[in-house]
């Protein structure tokens, strides 16, 4: 998983095939009904239309790569209105988390040759 839109097109089913082909992922998956169960007792009103972390984010976000799991926890912090847990995520960013984000924004922009830049 190389971005964050990329882990949020994945399906908990694809989470689950993930999780399986990671040799770092020792456990075992949680009941299908378990991750439901998980989300809907996350439903609360601080997550308004957003669908909540699941049971199987919870296991294979610490898995993922450190740019993708940083945008998760922040964009959760603020879905939560955790502001003060958002902003000191941001401001522990690793300098290679900021050259990828800048290289992202290039990218969103349409400039390749200032993205290549930034990597």
């Amino acid at each position: 998983v190389k971005s964050l839109d990329e882990y949020d097109s994945l399906s908990d089913d694809e989470k689950a095939r993930i999780l399986l082909k990671l040799e770092s992922f020792q456990g075992e998956l949680p009941r299908p009904r378990a991750v439901r169960a998980s989300m809907s007792n996350r439903s609360d009103k601080c997550y308004e239309d957003e669908a909540p972390p699941s049971l199987l984010d919870d296991i294979l976000v610490p898995l993922v790569d450190e740019s993708v799991r940083r945008q998760f926890l922040i964009r959760d912090a603020e879905r939560r209105r955790d502001y003060k847990e958002a902003n000191a995520l941001r401001e522990s960013t690793s300098p290679r988390q900021k050259a990828l984000e800048e290289a992202q924004l290039a990218r969103e922009e349409g400039s390749e040759d200032d993205a290549l830049k930034f990597e």
